[in-house]
């Protein structure tokens, strides 16, 4: 009993234990936004992000159901924005996910910003 209860603490309890992949904390300082705020497959939008970190890498994740994940870099200007036009293959939710290099031991990626757009089908 006290085993199970001492590996319990170990695992769940204790700060810094990291599980495996994924993110080190949810959604970080950044920001980001859609023009037009929904859309439909295959026609053009904008992502625009804001407080992106300017002093380390910064990568954009790009996901959905329907269409493969694609990994861009991303330069970020020098006040932490970014803007790019993107025009995806399919519809539904497509995340977008701005994820940096680890800030801490744990050696998982810092998610920076994240957000959805609902495309609608053709």
């Amino acid at each position: 009993m006290h085993i199970a209860f001492a590996i319990f603490v170990a695992l769940f309890l204790l700060p810094g234990v990291a599980f495996g992949g994924g993110y080190t904390h949810g959604r970080g300082d950044g920001s980001c936004y859609f023009v037009p705020a929904t859309g439909v497959e295959g026609q053009p939008f904008q992502v625009i992000a804001s407080g992106l970190p300017v002093d380390r890498r910064v990568s954009l994740i790009v996901t959905n159901y329907e269409w493969p994940t694609h990994s861009y870099p991303v330069t970020v200007n020098s006040d932490g924005t970014y803007s790019e036009t993107f025009t995806i293959p399919a519809d539904g939710h497509v995340t977008f996910s701005f994820a940096s290099p680890s800030t801490n031991s744990t050696r998982l990626s810092d998610l920076v910003a994240k957000c959805i757009i609902k495309l609608a089908p053709e």
